[in-house]
């Protein structure tokens, strides 16, 4: 008998695309959506979010907190709760060369995916590590687990791991608990347990965050070290200068949409919706510092409560080039722009052409 799954799906249907869906892709979003509830209590938190990873790029996910990126990146892994309903597809092109859809699997499969073919650094370490067990127990498992090893060659490639990630002292580090480890080091743990089985795309959820500067340009340099495998690599983050630093595509989300996505170089350089362009405008500028006693520029107002989503645009409260009549009443579609990036505004080649200020924001990243 089948069985439907908490993604609202039918278990044990998965999706064969040929060669030709997926263009090359190692994983591929096509309309993913994410309801909250159900029946007429039920919330769109992400609406129909597409997007491409490919072999040794890095795609990133930047946003507000509330916008629906971590949820993104949780339903990829199916990890959702069982009261959030996923449709679109989930296209994963397997080491194996099979394609599947991960959203359709069934969750005894999902053991091959998890690790094996998809690896996540997720954003907390100290709460997302096992408080109770050492960390070359919790590595260890990884190869006990997904390759059957025995306990010594596991804790062999355990130590390998974190040497590989850069943890100094790496047999002794093992015997370790994760609250005798620094937050820099436990990201590393984390960084050794994603990739521990190689998996061909790495999530990682904001992996810098609460960590100093200095341990910050310390993983994200182990991150880019990981895309020189050829792994492909989803970012999520609220932090444009960390994204300028790892990302090669970007997709902008706001309230659960896309608003803007592009190649890094054309989001920072020259970001056509108004959203990016406060998220640019919000970045310290090393060129052009800040003159004393002046804040920084900051996005009025706040991401809307998905029970109470403004009509029309969903940025329109906030944004200061929207018009009444037309942004508050017409819902913008994505369109195409001239150098290939995608835009979600009704009036984008106004901004584009004819804004100052969006002009003299642009290059503030790079």
């Amino acid at each position: 008998m089948q069985m439907e799954s908490s993604t609202g799906r039918v278990a044990g249907v998965a999706h064969h695309p040929d060669a030709q869906e997926v263009d090359g892709a190692i994983l591929r979003l096509e309309r993913l959506s994410i309801r909250l509830g159900k029946g007429d209590c039920a919330r769109t938190v992400v609406d129909e979010v597409s997007l491409t990873i490919r072999a040794g790029e890095c795609t990133a996910l930047v946003g507000e907190s509330g916008s629906g990126k971590s949820l993104t990146s949780l339903a990829i892994m199916r990890l959702l709760p069982s009261t959030m309903h996923v449709s679109g597809n989930i296209l994963l092109r397997r080491q194996s060369g099979t394609l599947v859809d991960v959203s359709s699997l069934p969750r005894s499969e999902l053991t091959s995916i998890r690790g094996m073919e998809i690896g996540m650094i997720f954003q907390e370490p100290m709460t997302s590590l096992n408080p109770l067990l050492t960390v070359g127990e919790q590595i260890s498992e990884m190869f006990m687990v997904h390759r059957g090893e025995s306990r010594p060659d596991a804790r062999k490639h355990a130590e390998d791991m974190l040497v590989r990630v850069g943890i100094p002292e790496a047999r002794a580090r093992l015997a370790a608990m994760p609250h005798e480890l620094s937050g820099g080091m436990r990201q590393r743990v984390m960084i050794a347990m994603a990739i521990a089985c190689d998996p061909s795309i790495v999530i990682a959820d904001e992996p810098t965050t609460a960590l100093d500067v200095t341990i910050q340009a310390q993983i994200l340099d182990t991150l880019r070290r990981l895309q020189e495998r050829s792994r492909g690599m989803l970012f999520v983050s609220h932090d444009l200068g960390v994204i300028a630093e790892v990302a090669d595509r970007v997709h902008v989300m706001y309230a659960g949409q896309v608003v803007e996505s592009g190649s890094v170089e054309a989001i920072l350089m020259r970001a056509r919706h108004p959203y990016t362009l406060g998220l640019v405008a919000s970045v310290p500028r090393i060129d052009r510092p800040q003159p004393r006693g002046v804040a920084l520029y900051s996005i009025p107002g706040r991401v809307p409560d998905p029970a109470r989503m403004p009509a029309g645009c969903r940025f329109h409260p906030r944004c200061a080039h929207a018009l009444a009549g037309l942004c508050d009443k017409v819902e913008p579609r994505i369109e195409t722009t001239e150098d290939g990036g995608e835009v979600r505004c009704l009036r984008w080649r106004e901004i584009d052409q004819a804004d100052p200020l969006s002009a003299s924001r642009r290059g503030s990243v790079l």
